[in-house]
């Protein structure tokens, strides 16, 4: 995993995108495809995931950073939901999700350049 600037703004707060592996020092729970660390202003995607799941993994992970800066108490639950409905609602009608996957693609392989 290389290091890399690969972020989303959400709210006042940019996020950054980083790429979590089984020998993280930080303790990535391998049985999730992804977590946030808000004190960190942190999302981290389980490595070696696939191209499509790791888009969704990303729009989950910001679900929760909305809801934590909202204090919307949304549940696990609804957010496993919520997150590939929402990225496939986007792609049937049209929306340019390519941005949110580059910064996918960034932290998972370093900075295009």
């Amino acid at each position: 995993m290389s290091e890399t600037s690969a972020s989303v703004k959400i709210g006042p707060l940019q996020y950054y995108v980083k790429v979590a592996s089984i020998n993280d020092p930080q303790g990535f729970d391998m049985e999730k495809w992804g977590d946030v660390r808000h004190n960190h202003a942190l999302i981290r995607i389980r490595e070696a995931s696939h191209p499509q799941l790791a888009l969704i993994t990303l729009v989950h992970e910001c679900i929760h950073c909305i809801n934590f800066m909202l204090s919307a108490g949304i549940n696990e639950e609804y957010v496993e939901i919520l997150a590939p409905a929402l990225v496939m609602f986007l792609e049937d009608n049209g929306v340019d999700l390519n941005p949110l996957r580059d910064i996918v693609w960034e932290a998972q392989h370093g900075d295009r350049t």
